[in-house]
């Protein structure tokens, strides 16, 4: 009898342990299939990746290890950007802002383009040049468009237009490569340039001189935003008192 329960207690023994390792088992297999599983649902990294990424590492660990040579050079003095595509910016430079500022003024003089504009009729200063848009500082006007003469002939001009008073102040001398001429818009045409008014100290426009082809053109444009509806103004500039004499508005 003792010997009997002996061999029943060695073999529940042996049972005891056998289970525990076929659990281990069926665990370890269950965490292989989990592995393979993840390992399946993740892409895989193509070979162009993998050698980009390997030399990326590279390139930091070189200069992680040496401070004084530069981050973007290997020992094959390959560069980043041998490997990494170049985000270049979309936005246009001051100068590529300018060119085409002025390509766009050019072509606005020679078509005679005048948008944006519309003559009034008002009692105290008869025509005047109002605006029927919205114009932001700096942006072309129009041109102040007539005959231009040299200095002498608009001289002898002046004295022959001051002797009819019926004669309004259509003359604008300027200054071009060391010359003075003027443009003569006395003769009525169906330009807008010649009828805008004169203010001092309240002009919203201001002339500017622009050259096509070796030729200078006499412009306006906006001196700040101007609202629909606004008289365009401008200082004629003349401060010569025989002139403001006869033409005393010239001072306001």
């Amino acid at each position: 009898m003792p010997s009997r329960v002996k061999k029943t207690k060695a073999r529940n023994t042996k049972k005891e342990n056998k289970e525990p390792v076929e659990n281990q088992n069926q665990d370890i297999l269950n965490k292989e299939n989990d592995q393979e599983t993840i390992s399946k649902s993740k892409p895989k990294k193509t070979n162009r990746q993998i050698r980009s990424v390997k030399m990326l590492s590279s390139v930091l660990n070189t200069s992680i290890s040496s401070p004084n040579r530069s981050c973007l050079n290997t020992s094959s003095n390959r560069k980043i950007t041998d490997y990494f595509q170049i985000r270049k910016s979309s936005r246009k430079t001051k100068s590529d802002l300018e060119k085409e500022k002025r390509l766009l003024f050019e072509d606005l003089i020679k078509n005679n383009v005048e948008d944006g504009l519309e003559i009034r009729h008002m009692p105290d200063k008869g025509r005047g040049v109002f605006s029927c848009k919205y114009f932001k500082k700096g942006d072309f006007v129009c041109e102040y468009a007539g005959e231009m003469i040299s200095y002498q002939l608009a001289k002898k001009r002046e004295e022959m237009y001051a002797q009819d008073s019926s004669i309004g102040c259509y003359m604008y001398f300027f200054e071009y490569k060391s010359k003075i001429y003027c443009i003569d818009a006395t003769a009525e045409t169906d330009r807008l340039g010649r009828l805008l008014n004169h203010s001092k100290t309240e002009g919203n426009c201001r002339s500017q001189l622009f050259e096509i082809n070796s030729k200078p053109h006499l412009i306006l444009i906006a001196a700040r935003d101007i609202q629909p509806g606004e008289e365009m103004l401008y200082d004629y500039g003349e401060r010569n008192k025989t002139a403001i004499e006869s033409h005393p508005w010239l001072a306001k």
